[in-house]
């Protein structure tokens, strides 16, 4: 299946509009969005540069059945609805457009009080919460009619609180093993990179894919937003480029990698401006290629373009 071909509707008979898909018509659905997201993940995997195309096309229809299940965790039809938020969300990210998944208004907040018994559960919030949440923010950049009831500052300010919540409230394995600023560093790291090293994949996740919403944000913060309210340091476009970049140098594991930390790099990379740093993450883009099979050639050479860099 060509990625950027429509798909063909969802046909789901004897049902009563607006109710609920009973459950065979469910099991159909789920079937059909499973073999779509592999094919989708498919094309990924074989061109990076035809995945992410600003012309793609997703299936609303089928994205709108599904979105009813994306919060409820532990069933197949709400592991294939992120699968398609992450897709679509690294090539929004990568072509600097909107998202196209159809996303929950809201994520769930009661769920903290049952996160002791159900580790399942910790794992399922801390980790979607970032995305879901970097998925907005970049929804929120490409907004050009934001309702009137609920204002740009308003709207910016409460992802901004939402993301912050977030890292305060991130259980011990959501934060780092080992985080060494760059001035700390006992040699020295010139115009490098911190060291940020997480002990399991759903850190790196979610962890860099924060620093990601907050670099969108920070980047269209509207004038009148006081900064004040917040750390100073979490309001450094700089502090959470260098982060990303960290994570991302540091990610050895395939298991651990996602396209959309993938085009969380590139767009973290645009903003480096030493030389040094820039080879350091030429020569990332190269070890990644390695360990995923991911050819980002193109769009590197693109970075390099932007950087006005010359290959020596």
């Amino acid at each position: 299946m060509n990625l950027l071909r429509p798909f063909a509707p969802i046909m789901i008979t004897d049902q009563t509009p607006g109710a609920p898909a009973s459950p065979e018509a469910q099991l159909d659905i789920t079937k059909l969005a499973f073999i779509r997201a592999i094919d989708d993940s498919k094309n990924c995997i074989r061109s990076i540069r035809a995945a992410w195309s600003p012309q793609r096309m997703c299936d609303q229809e089928l994205l709108e059945a599904l979105n009813p299940h994306s919060i409820t965790g532990r069933n197949l039809s709400s592991a294939i609805y992120w699968l398609f938020v992450r897709l679509d969300l690294a090539a929004a990210l990568a072509t600097d457009t909107d998202i196209q998944v159809l996303l929950p208004r809201s994520f769930p907040h009661g769920v903290n009080e049952h996160l002791g018994t159900d580790p399942f559960e910790e794992v399922f919030c801390f980790a979607h919460r970032p995305l879901w949440l970097c998925a907005r923010a970049v929804q929120f950049m490409h907004n050009d009619d934001p309702s009137p009831h609920h204002p740009p500052l308003h709207a910016w300010l409460e992802l901004v609180e939402q993301l912050e919540q977030w890292y305060q409230e991130r259980p011990q394995g959501f934060q780092p093993m080992m985080e060494i600023d760059m001035e700390d560093h006992p040699s020295g790291m010139g115009q490098g990179f911190p060291i940020v090293l997480f002990a399991n994949g759903a850190g790196v996740f979610s962890n860099q894919l924060y620093h990601t919403a907050m670099l969108v944000l920070l980047h269209i913060r509207p004038r009148t937003a006081r900064l004040t309210d917040f750390h100073s340091t979490t309001m450094s476009p700089l502090w959470h480029s260098q982060r990303i970049c960290s994570i991302a140098l540091n990610n050895e594991r395939r298991e651990c990698w996602d396209p959309v930390l993938l085009a969380s790099f590139l767009v973290a990379a645009r903003r480096m401006t030493h030389e040094s740093q820039q080879q350091e993450i030429l020569l990332g883009f190269e070890r990644i290629h390695g360990v995923t099979g991911w050819d980002a050639t193109d769009f590197l050479h693109d970075l390099q373009q932007e950087w006005g860099f010359i290959e020596t």
